[in-house]
């Protein structure tokens, strides 16, 4: 007995043809870019830098030399995003989940390959045989459904690494100012560390010749030796931050050269009006959380489509057995929902749909609070800068120019002068600090809004523009106590 299972234009239906036609045609093609170029759209709507998939020796090159240009000069934190972007292996590797919902679209654009059979038994001279050929016909009806499943998976995955192109900008535009802000603040200290040593061998000095107490001598070598020990903090926390940033750029050796200072604050606090609006249009997480509600809806449509079975194989075979005439005719297999209707599968992605839902919700929630918090803390933060940079540094750099008169006019002693001068350079660093902090604000803030920021407004409404905020009790960080 021979049976032969044909594909299912064999099946003497005209109509078929055109389904077979319509599911090759749909079939999408594996493409090099894989999506790449709606990600790079994304990102230079909202980054000044460019992307680059490394996928050849020569894009290799190519990334190299533009990163030894950048790193032939002082690093700015618009090079250090850059460098990130272009070496960031984890980044790169992430880019690879573009060809792996590439492929997925592609899949679900094909029908079921046919399922061939052959089996043959024989007894003496008496044989029976059988052939055939069997085609999942319900895959190929279900082709429009998959195909939108995995193409709004597609369009979620370029959504995600989007967001994450923007967030390692933003993480290493931060993670570039602090690593400036400590290695100032580590030379800062060494200045302070020079002037306790000085302090501290006048004092031994003097406790020798008998013009200084044990107690007063005691109390400078204390000084010195905290300072010190600070100073190796400090060092040690600007070695630790430079190598975080190296990390973010991948880089393997941390070489390159810093300015001597982080950029000045704006005279005036940036105004800015509707940033939660902005926001809503550009936060691409947000986007990405419409998405996956999108590809919940279309799963759950696919699966209330396939619920009784999703298989239903049509064929057609011959039957051969020893002498007699050959026998021809169609099959048909269907698989019969007796002992699950799948009830758990449309409860499951019923669950999962209302669960997208829940956390598009909670996104937009979210991104909303952040924009607010964020702009309060750069207003918080630019208003700390400015006190400290306009009355804690010139009064301090007031007080060091008057106890150098009363020295000279030998109204106080060298001890007091030293110590003036230390007071001094800790508020240099605590303008180092507070400057730092307005940059890490703006640059968060400009991640909480998904994008660019608008420019401030020139001349801001004093009545209207947002206040900073004093309740509740508890500042907030980088706001002054």
């Amino acid at each position: 007995m021979e049976k032969t299972h044909t594909y299912l234009r064999h099946v003497c239906a005209p109509h078929a043809w055109i389904l077979v036609g319509v599911a090759l045609n749909s079939c999408a093609s594996l493409s090099p870019d894989a999506g790449f170029s709606d990600v790079q759209k994304m990102a230079s709507s909202r980054l000044d830098q460019r992307l680059q998939w490394t996928r050849s020796p020569e894009e290799r090159k190519a990334a190299d030399e533009l990163t030894q240009i950048l790193l032939a000069q002082p690093l700015n934190a618009d090079a250090a995003v850059q460098i990130a972007l272009l070496n960031n292996r984890g980044l790169q590797a992430s880019y690879g989940e573009l060809g792996v919902a590439q492929a997925e679209v592609v899949r679900a654009g094909r029908a079921a390959n046919p399922v061939f059979s052959a089996q043959r038994w024989s007894a003496g001279d008496r044989f029976k045989s059988e052939i055939g050929i069997e085609f999942n016909f319900l895959s190929l009806l279900l082709i429009p459904l998959k195909l939108q499943e995995q193409q709004a998976n597609f369009e979620y995955t370029k959504l995600k690494l989007g967001e994450e192109v923007f967030g390692l900008a933003q993480e290493a535009r931060a993670q570039y100012f602090v690593t400036l802000a400590a290695a100032q603040e580590a030379a800062m200290q060494q200045a302070i560390v020079t002037s306790a040593e000085a302090a501290a061998e006048l004092a031994e000095g003097q406790s020798r010749a008998g013009n200084l107490s044990l107690k007063k001598l005691a109390n400078h070598e204390m000084a010195h030796a905290a300072t010190a020990s600070q100073a190796t903090r400090l060092r040690r926390r600007a070695f630790s931050e430079r190598e975080k940033l190296a990390r973010l750029m991948g880089l393997s050796t941390p070489n390159w050269t810093l300015p001597e200072r982080l950029p000045e604050i704006p005279a005036d606090p940036p105004r800015f009006e509707d940033l939660e609006r902005l926001a809503l249009r550009q936060r691409l997480d947000v986007q990405a959380a419409r998405q996956e509600l999108e590809v919940a809806a279309r799963e759950l449509g696919v699966t209330n489509a396939t619920r009784f079975g999703d298989s239903v194989m049509i064929g057609y075979g011959s039957l051969k057995e020893s002498d007699e005439p050959t026998r021809r005719g169609p099959s048909l297999e269907l698989e019969l929902p007796l002992f699950d209707q799948g009830g758990s599968r449309v409860y499951r992605d019923t669950t999962r749909l209302r669960q997208a839902e829940d956390r598009l919700a909670e996104n937009v929630i979210r991104m909303r609070s952040e924009v607010r918090e964020r702009y309060n803390d750069l207003l918080a933060a630019h208003e700390q800068a400015a006190r400290v940079q306009k009355s804690i540094v010139p009064l301090r750099q007031k007080m060091l120019a008057q106890t150098q008169l009363a020295y000279n006019g030998m109204l106080e002693g060298i001890y007091d002068l030293l110590e003036s001068f230390r007071e001094s350079v800790l508020s240099g660093q605590m303008a180092i600090d507070a400057v730092k902090d307005y940059w890490i604000a703006l640059a968060e803030l400009e991640h909480a809004v998904g994008g660019r920021l608008p420019a401030p407004t020139s001349a801001p409404d004093l009545e209207s523009a947002p206040k900073l905020k004093t309740e509740p009790t508890k500042p907030a960080p980088g706001s002054p106590h």
